[in-house]
This record gives C-alpha cells, sequence and structure tokens, in this order.
C-alpha cells in the first residue's frame, strides 16, 4: 500500500489532507540574493502563519527547501508536532547558483550517495527523515552542466529509495528538458513534479507534458508580478477541459518575510482563501478541486512499501 514519510515519522496515505505541494517554511537565500527579505527562520512565526491555513482546510504542505538553500530539519519538527500540520521534508539540491561546493567536485553516484543517507538516516543530525526529493533546478534557460548531473543523481536516488521527484523550473523554462532527463535515466514519469509552471503562460506545452505522465505544478499563486492569478486559472481551467486534472497540483511558494501575514503579505493560506474560489467561480467543481489538492498529492507522495 505504501506510506507518505512526514517530519513526524511515515502516516497511511488516506490521512493525508489538503496539501500545498511546494512551500517554504525555513529558508535562507539572504547571503546569495543579498536581501534579508529572503530569510525564513523563525519556528514561532512559522506556526502562527500556518495556523491561518489550517483555518481555512489546509492540513498538509511539502516543504522543498532543500541542500544549501537553509535548510531547518528540526524547526520544521518543531511547527509540526506543535500545530498538527502534515509536514513533508526534502533533500536534493537546488539550482547551480546555490550548489554547495562540492556537487561540482563529486560524480552523480557519489552526490547519489549521500542523499540516499539523508533518505535512510535523516536530515542535518535529526531523525527527521525526507518524504521527497526536492526542488531539484535548473537555471533560466539552460541547464548547466552541474544541474544535469545532480538530475543524474535525483533519478539515482529516486530509483532506490521510491521517493518522487519536484522540481524548480526557473520562470517556467526547462521543463520538457527536465523531463528528458529523468525519463532517460529511467524514472516514470508519474513521480515527477514540474514546477513553477504557472510562470509559463503555454497551455500547449502543459498539456504536452501532462499527457506524458508528469504533475504540472501551479506554484506560485500569489505572486502576482511573476503571473496574474487570472492566468493562473485560465490555465488550470485549460487542463481540467483537457481531462488532465489528476496531472495538476497546487501552491504558493512562499520564500520571503514580505509574502507572509504578519507582514503585509498574502500568507499561506492566499490559494484556499482566494484562488480556489477563483476556480470555484469559473466552474471548477468539488471534484476537481479535492484531486489536485488531496488525491494527486497522495498519489505523488506515497513511497511504495
Amino acid at each position: 500500500m505504501g506510506h507518505i514519510m512526514t517530519v513526524l515519522g511515515p502516516i497511511a496515505p488516506e490521512t493525508l489532507g489538503p496539501t500545498l505541494m511546494h512551500e517554504h517554511l525555513f529558508i535562507d537565500l539572504a547571503g546569495r540574493k543579498q536581501d534579508p527579505d529572503t530569510r525564513l527562520d523563525d519556528v514561532d512565526t512559522a506556526c502562527q502563519e500556518v495556523a491561518l491555513l489550517q483555518e481555512l482546510g489546509g492540513r498538509g504542505l511539502v516543504e522543498v527547501t532543500c541542500l544549501g538553500m537553509g535548510r531547518q530539519a528540526d524547526a520544521m519538527r518543531q511547527v509540526a508536532a506543535r500545530t498538527g500540520l502534515q509536514v513533508i521534508a526534502s533533500t536534493g539540491f537546488y539550482q547551480k547558483s546555490y550548489h554547495p561546493p562540492y556537487v561540482s567536485e563529486r560524480s552523480a553516484e557519489e552526490l547519489a550517495d549521500r542523499l540516499v543517507r539523508e533518505v535512510e538516516e535523516g536530515l542535518d543530525g535529526t531523525a527527521v527523515r525526507p518524504g521527497i526529493l526536492a526542488e531539484i533546478g535548473t537555471s533560466r534557460d539552460e541547464i548547466h552542466p552541474d544541474e544535469a548531473k545532480v538530475f543524474r543523481a535525483v533519478a539515482l536516488t529516486h530509483r532506490r529509495t521510491g521517493l518522487a521527484i519536484s522540481t524548480h523550473c526557473t520562470l517556467g523554462t526547462m521543463a520538457e528538458q527536465q523531463l528528458d532527463l529523468l525519463e532517460g535515466e529511467g524514472v516514470d514519469p508519474g513521480r515527477i513534479v514540474l514546477g513553477h509552471q504557472d510562470l509559463r503562460d503555454d497551455l500547449e506545452l502543459h498539456v504536452r507534458l501532462a499527457r506524458r505522465g508528469a504533475a504540472i505544478a501551479y506554484d506560485t499563486a500569489g505572486k502576482e508580478k511573476y503571473m496574474p492569478d487570472a492566468v493562473r486559472v485560465r490555465l488550470i481551467t485549460g487542463m481540467l477541459e483537457k481531462g488532465l486534472g489528476d496531472r495538476v497540483v497546487l501552491s504558493m511558494d512562499i520564500t520571503r518575510r514580505s509574502h507572509l501575514s504578519r507582514h503585509g503579505g498574502y500568507g499561506y493560506g492566499h490559494l484556499l482563501r482566494t484562488l480556489v474560489p477563483a476556480l470555484r467561480a469559473a466552474g471548477v467543481g468539488e471534484r476537481d478541486l479535492t484531486a489536485m489538492l488531496v488525491d494527486n498529492p497522495r498519489r505523488i507522495l506515497t513511497i511504495p512499501d
């Protein structure tokens, strides 16, 4: 039957509730970006913010912060323990600019060995085990050789652990090439989530990728400066009209303090508070909403026994 690995341990798939598939509770990109707004590091704040998600019916959150991004495994565990939120942690490597130095020095096999150790032994010296390989990144309009090596390492890790793979497509680019890479390494497309596709207004591409079996992530809801939510509604309803609702997952990708409710941002509740009602107004029914928020996350996150 399989199980889903949360930061508090394995759970039965049927117990996973409505889930955001691409979020950050803790992240630190401030050094690279020279911007303290890109640092989330406070447990109390995280607990207060996710409470707003839970009030709206949210029950699960995939925390995709990985190696080189300021991951805080024990802090994730504390949030889950204090709030009851079903938090799924990650291991992997982001895009080239954020790779730890050893990524360029080691082989794909050596990198896979490191990731497998995290899956089997825990993250950052804790007992917290990851439930997905994420967010595996490529650069804008290109795949750097080190990023391609990481994709090979992640494919090897997937084959050894059964964990699904969730990617970062910078501004929605390189999704097709990512899928080619992973398929070429023997990964079933049904175990792949292609990230940030709502930043590329190309329904034809999304349909093509979904028909190959991959999940399409419309996961930056609320980021109006990048793409209006109205476009997300149009893309999602377009996928549903093509009969591809079983290949859609949703999220917001909160990465900044200014995104949080306490600082005037839209917060972790935006998707359920604003985008879901907009989808309902566009004619999306409860069965399709349940598929995108519950059924698809359960299927993707379930690790075969």
